[in-house]
């Protein structure tokens, strides 16, 4: 038996593999950025945390600061990184 494709159907086909193609394409994309997200945040933190000045006695004032941060302070550093797909999906 063989089979023959309508030229309409042929068409429809041809544009439905067309999408495909197109949404696939787009997956590839965002599912490569979103590997390069990850792997930043992998290496922020690894990277070992910058000692600090040995000037700087470890009591400054400056030290201070960030142990008596109030917690607006850190929601408001937090609402300026982005936040990922899974958390945005499924909260903290």
């Amino acid at each position: 038996m063989r089979l023959e494709l309508s030229e309409k159907a042929e068409s429809t086909l041809r544009e439905e593999l067309a999408e495909e193609r197109r949404r696939r394409e787009a997956a590839e994309r965002e599912r490569e950025d979103l590997r390069r997200e990850l792997q930043a945040l992998t290496e922020a933190r690894e990277s070992p945390v910058s000692p600090a000045p040995a000037d700087t006695p470890p009591d400054a004032p400056g030290d201070a600061h960030e142990a008596t941060e109030s917690p607006e302070a850190r929601e408001s550093d937090e609402a300026a990184e982005p936040r990922s797909w899974w958390r945005r999906i499924f909260g903290n």
